[in-house]
Protein backbone atom coordinates (compact mmCIF):
# COMPACT_ATOMS: atom_id res chain seq x y z
CA UNK A 1 0.00 0.00 0.00
CA UNK A 2 1.48 3.75 -0.97
CA UNK A 3 0.31 6.63 0.33
CA UNK A 4 0.67 9.83 -1.94
CA UNK A 5 1.37 13.43 -0.69
CA UNK A 6 -0.06 15.17 -3.75
CA UNK A 7 -2.56 13.99 -6.79
CA UNK A 8 0.78 14.60 -8.71
CA UNK A 9 2.38 11.78 -7.44
CA UNK A 10 -0.18 9.47 -9.35
CA UNK A 11 1.22 10.46 -12.50
CA UNK A 12 4.64 8.85 -11.31
CA UNK A 13 3.06 5.60 -10.09
CA UNK A 14 3.23 2.22 -12.83
CA UNK A 15 0.08 1.50 -14.10
CA UNK A 16 -0.68 -1.37 -11.95
CA UNK A 17 0.07 1.13 -9.01
CA UNK A 18 -2.56 3.36 -10.16
CA UNK A 19 -5.31 0.89 -10.49
CA UNK A 20 -4.85 0.00 -6.64
CA UNK A 21 -5.82 3.67 -5.54
CA UNK A 22 -9.13 4.51 -4.81
CA UNK A 23 -10.19 7.43 -3.79
CA UNK A 24 -13.62 7.47 -1.68
CA UNK A 25 -15.83 10.51 -0.34
CA UNK A 26 -16.96 10.91 2.90
CA UNK A 27 -19.91 12.53 4.49
CA UNK A 28 -20.15 12.59 8.21
CA UNK A 29 -22.76 13.97 10.32
CA UNK A 30 -24.18 13.92 14.38
CA UNK A 31 -27.81 13.94 15.66
CA UNK A 32 -27.94 14.86 19.12
CA UNK A 33 -25.01 16.42 21.32
CA UNK A 34 -22.43 16.09 23.34
CA UNK A 35 -24.09 17.47 26.71
CA UNK A 36 -24.10 14.86 29.61
CA UNK A 37 -26.17 17.11 31.78
CA UNK A 38 -29.18 15.86 30.50
CA UNK A 39 -28.65 12.13 29.94
CA UNK A 40 -31.77 11.29 31.94
CA UNK A 41 -33.79 12.99 29.63
CA UNK A 42 -34.73 10.36 26.81
CA UNK A 43 -34.93 13.57 24.21
CA UNK A 44 -31.17 14.00 24.71
CA UNK A 45 -29.64 10.38 26.19
CA UNK A 46 -28.28 9.33 22.52
CA UNK A 47 -25.62 10.94 20.08
CA UNK A 48 -25.35 9.56 17.35
CA UNK A 49 -22.59 10.11 14.49
CA UNK A 50 -23.47 8.75 10.92
CA UNK A 51 -20.92 8.87 7.68
CA UNK A 52 -21.81 7.65 4.54
CA UNK A 53 -19.12 6.64 2.20
CA UNK A 54 -19.06 6.37 -1.62
CA UNK A 55 -16.16 5.78 -4.00
CA UNK A 56 -15.15 9.11 -5.60
CA UNK A 57 -16.17 8.18 -9.29
CA UNK A 58 -19.63 7.59 -8.31
CA UNK A 59 -19.76 11.36 -6.34
CA UNK A 60 -18.67 12.77 -9.72
CA UNK A 61 -20.72 10.71 -12.40
CA UNK A 62 -24.07 9.98 -10.03
CA UNK A 63 -24.59 10.86 -6.90
CA UNK A 64 -23.68 15.14 -7.68
CA UNK A 65 -25.44 15.17 -10.98
CA UNK A 66 -28.97 13.35 -9.65
CA UNK A 67 -29.29 15.51 -6.46
CA UNK A 68 -28.09 18.80 -8.41
CA UNK A 69 -30.87 17.69 -10.73
CA UNK A 70 -33.40 17.14 -8.33
CA UNK A 71 -32.47 20.20 -6.06
CA UNK A 72 -33.24 22.02 -9.58
CA UNK A 73 -36.36 20.31 -10.60
CA UNK A 74 -37.76 21.33 -7.42
CA UNK A 75 -36.29 23.72 -5.25
CA UNK A 76 -34.39 26.40 -8.07
CA UNK A 77 -31.21 25.10 -6.74
CA UNK A 78 -28.51 27.23 -8.25
CA UNK A 79 -25.29 25.51 -7.94
CA UNK A 80 -23.53 28.94 -6.92
CA UNK A 81 -25.87 29.43 -3.99
CA UNK A 82 -25.58 25.01 -3.11
CA UNK A 83 -29.44 24.22 -1.23
CA UNK A 84 -27.90 21.61 1.61
CA UNK A 85 -30.60 18.34 2.60
CA UNK A 86 -31.25 19.02 6.83
CA UNK A 87 -33.36 16.41 7.77
CA UNK A 88 -35.17 19.19 10.34
CA UNK A 89 -36.08 21.20 7.85
CA UNK A 90 -37.30 18.97 5.26
CA UNK A 91 -39.68 17.26 7.73
CA UNK A 92 -40.67 20.50 8.98
CA UNK A 93 -41.05 21.65 5.50
CA UNK A 94 -39.25 25.04 6.63
CA UNK A 95 -37.16 27.52 4.80
CA UNK A 96 -36.35 26.18 1.13
CA UNK A 97 -38.32 23.12 1.55
CA UNK A 98 -41.70 24.70 2.13
CA UNK A 99 -42.19 23.98 -0.98
CA UNK A 100 -42.93 20.89 0.14
CA UNK A 101 -46.23 21.67 1.71
CA UNK A 102 -47.95 21.16 -1.76
CA UNK A 103 -48.71 17.13 -1.43
CA UNK A 104 -47.93 16.90 -5.41
CA UNK A 105 -44.61 18.63 -4.74
CA UNK A 106 -43.80 16.73 -1.91
CA UNK A 107 -44.96 13.00 -3.22
CA UNK A 108 -42.38 14.02 -6.31
CA UNK A 109 -39.83 15.11 -3.85
CA UNK A 110 -40.19 11.58 -2.25
CA UNK A 111 -40.10 9.32 -4.78
CA UNK A 112 -37.27 11.11 -6.73
CA UNK A 113 -35.12 11.29 -3.79
CA UNK A 114 -35.75 7.50 -2.96
CA UNK A 115 -34.73 6.57 -6.46
CA UNK A 116 -31.65 8.98 -6.19
CA UNK A 117 -30.16 6.85 -3.22
CA UNK A 118 -31.41 3.39 -4.97
CA UNK A 119 -29.08 4.15 -7.74
CA UNK A 120 -26.12 5.54 -6.33
CA UNK A 121 -23.48 2.98 -4.58
CA UNK A 122 -23.17 3.71 -1.15
CA UNK A 123 -21.93 2.69 2.46
CA UNK A 124 -23.22 3.92 5.69
CA UNK A 125 -21.58 3.43 9.16
CA UNK A 126 -23.12 4.72 12.39
CA UNK A 127 -22.29 4.47 15.86
CA UNK A 128 -24.31 5.31 18.56
CA UNK A 129 -23.56 6.42 22.01
CA UNK A 130 -25.44 6.11 25.03
CA UNK A 131 -24.32 8.90 27.07
CA UNK A 132 -26.88 7.81 30.40
CA UNK A 133 -25.27 4.19 29.83
CA UNK A 134 -21.86 5.98 29.47
CA UNK A 135 -21.59 8.13 32.47
CA UNK A 136 -22.35 5.03 35.04
CA UNK A 137 -19.59 3.14 33.75
CA UNK A 138 -17.09 2.90 36.86
CA UNK A 139 -14.32 3.58 34.05
CA UNK A 140 -15.97 6.95 33.23
CA UNK A 141 -16.58 8.09 36.25
CA UNK A 142 -12.91 7.38 37.77
CA UNK A 143 -11.86 9.52 34.90
CA UNK A 144 -13.97 12.13 34.30
CA UNK A 145 -15.02 12.60 38.09
CA UNK A 146 -16.17 16.44 37.38
CA UNK A 147 -18.92 15.80 34.41
CA UNK A 148 -20.90 13.08 36.24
Amino acid sequence: MCFLKSRTQLTDLREEEQLLIVQYRLYVDEVGNDDLGHVADDELRYLSLTGVAMHQDQVNSVATPRLNVLKASIFRHDPDDPLIFHRSEIVKKSGPFGVLADPVLCKRFDDELIACLTDIDYTVITAVIDKKAMVTRGYWRQNHPTIT
